[in-house]
């Protein structure tokens, strides 16, 4: 009976010290996101990039999007760009860290718009290197926004996507999983911004 409890006591103290061995490089490694770009932004397969307003668009493309507006559907797809850096401590600030998944959720003016993840490694170097890496996004704008006017919707789609593009809208609230180079892994959840790294 006595071996037995020693023996408890003894695996108890192995697992309590790998916690705390496990929290200690969590807490010495950190990769932080930033919201950097949006690119590819189409709307029924017209580029909106590179316009400002209707005034850029030609007949054609005006008669898609008065279309659209009839029959209840205006798809839109789009990419955005995420910067993520290397901010670990001790050894881990020049050591390669990876995302091994990033399950996202996508807002627009704090409005739920698409969820998705990525499944492919994406490798951090250290030294504060920072890595861009696209998460593409496509959703229905008549759908999600149906409280919207016509003139509303039109000024979101070039609020997000067009030359004078608006990234304060954008929000990206993510919890990727990161591995360290032990081939242990941990997740975080983080709000993605073009404000500040995160």
């Amino acid at each position: 009976m006595r071996k037995k409890l020693l023996l408890a006591v003894f695996l108890f103290a192995v697992l309590l010290g790998g916690c705390s061995v496990y929290k200690s490089l969590v807490n010495l490694s950190n990769v932080k996101f930033r919201l950097k770009d949006v690119n590819e932004f189409e709307v029924l397969g017209i580029k909106i990039s590179q316009k400002s307003g209707l005034d850029d668009l030609n007949f054609s493309d005006i008669a898609k999007l008065t279309q659209a507006k009839f029959s209840d559907s205006l798809p839109v797809s789009l990419t955005i760009d995420i910067e993520a850096r290397n901010d670990s401590k001790g050894s881990y600030a020049t050591s390669d860290l990876q995302i091994i998944r990033f399950p996202f959720t996508l807002k627009i003016d704090d409005k739920k718009i698409f969820e998705g993840k990525i499944n492919r490694r994406i490798k951090i170097p250290g030294k504060n290197t920072i890595v861009t890496f696209p998460v593409k996004v496509s959703f229905d704008v008549l759908k999600v926004f149906n409280e919207l006017s016509a003139d509303e919707i039109i000024s979101l789609i070039f609020d997000l996507g067009g030359k004078n593009k608006n990234l304060d809208r954008i929000k990206i609230e993510a919890e990727p999983e990161i591995q360290l180079p032990e081939g242990l892994s941990f997740t975080k959840k983080v709000t993605i911004t073009d404000q500040v790294f995160r």
